[in-house]
């Protein structure tokens, strides 16, 4: 999916040119957010993905969105499956205190991280299906943490609070069609930070603003289309899909420029750096002996419907890995800390024909050797070109 929000895992997490600007940026609380017709979505974004299969007859299963309505009449008590109890219990919480600020959520929806990059048709068919009629205006994305156990044991004690679920990263992000000057994200991204604590961060925002500066309604040359965004956003996904996956290299790979996907180089352009010292760029002028040229996610999007070259190296995430490490402070007492991480691996894909290239050795064998971070990923992908092509 192309801007959020969605922000990202290590910036490869994209979503959809509906969604804003991509990753954490510095802004004012929008204005829009109390506004009568300023629906908006609440995504849950996982470490894991939930439970596969309802139990329940709500269609609460992973990637599937739910309205307020329905959150607000379905009784707990009914519910069995862990994972669903924990949702619905998150949503029901969410909804109370976002009634407290009076912002109005159209619902909710959740996926995991990995696959969310990994199926993003399934999401985006959930968002088209449940909320086009309310015709949603913003997107409230929350990233919740890998362990989730202490706050789902308090639920089943009757004790759940929104404290329980850190640490959380808030981020609100505008649908928009305006790929030159899209809206900034407003993004809460603090220390141990709990749900609980995002939502009182927010309503001190809301608190410090002067009167009048919340928008009472959305003029109607702010308010967009959600079906139209859901189109568009379509459109962008459909530049990373499709096509063959083949066992083999493209023959005249270096008689062209290659095309890098390279997610830090709009980060870097923002901050007036030189993008040729981005990880990617440095990597591909050692290792490359080819043309190339970098482009960020941005400029792909507009890229890809007029394209003057004819491959491109992406990426793509095998899985999410969960890392616990164990460590002794000063005091002598030991912690275990659990990170989360994706496992992905490069490989070449054609741009007109969206075939995809896995070397001789087969997509299986990438995934094999997916790595956590970028070096020893491209490590890895130049020694399977300088195998094939005998450079």
């Amino acid at each position: 999916m192309k801007k959020l929000l969605l922000l990202s895992i290590f910036s490869i997490l994209i979503l959809p040119t509906g969604f804003g600007q991509s990753g954490y940026q510095k802004a004012q609380i929008p204005n829009y957010i109390l506004a009568d017709n300023a629906p908006f979505i609440v995504a849950i974004i996982t470490q894991f993905k939930f439970t596969e299969t309802s139990r329940n007859g709500i269609s609460l299963t992973s990637g599937n969105g739910i309205t307020r309505k329905k959150v607000e009449d379905f009784d707990l008590s009914k519910v069995t499956n862990h994972d669903e109890k924990f949702l619905l219990q998150l949503y029901k919480s969410c909804t109370e205190e976002f009634e407290k600020i009076g912002m109005s959520p159209a619902g909710f929806i959740s996926e995991g991280q990995a696959q969310l990059m990994l199926d993003t048709d399934k999401w985006m068919n959930s968002l088209e299906t449940q909320f086009s009629d309310d015709q949603p205006q913003f997107m409230f994305t929350i990233i919740v943490p890998a362990d989730l156990a202490k706050a789902k044991k308090a639920i089943a004690k009757g004790k759940f609070t929104l404290d329980l679920v850190k640490p959380v990263s808030i981020t609100l992000s505008k649908f928009s069609t305006d790929r030159k000057n899209p809206p900034k994200a407003y993004s809460l991204v603090k220390m141990n930070m709990s749900i609980a604590d995002g939502f009182k961060y927010i309503k001190k925002d809301i608190d410090s603003k002067s009167e009048g500066y919340f928008l009472k309604s959305l003029p109607a040359d702010q308010i967009v289309n959600f079906n139209e965004i859901m189109e568009e956003s379509q459109s962008s996904l459909d530049m990373f899909k499709g096509g063959e996956d083949l066992n083999s290299l493209p023959k005249d790979l270096l008689e062209s420029t290659l095309v890098v996907y390279d997610t830090q180089k709009e980060r870097f352009i923002k901050k007036n750096k030189d993008i040729s010292n981005t990880v990617i760029y440095k990597a591909m002028t050692k290792n490359y002996p080819g043309k190339f040229i970098t482009m960020g996610p941005s400029e792909y999007a507009d890229y890809i419907n007029k394209p003057a070259y004819k491959y491109i190296m992406l990426t793509q995430v095998s899985e999410m890995k969960k890392i616990t490490k164990s460590s002794v402070n000063d005091r002598g007492i030991s912690k275990k800390t659990t990170t989360i991480v994706p496992l992905f691996y490069y490989y070449i894909k054609d741009i007109n024909s969206k075939e995809n290239y896995y070397s001789e050795l087969g997509k299986s064998n990438m995934e094999e050797h997916s790595k956590s971070h970028i070096p020893p990923a491209l490590k890895y992908f130049f020694k399977v070109l300088k195998d094939n092509y005998k450079w």
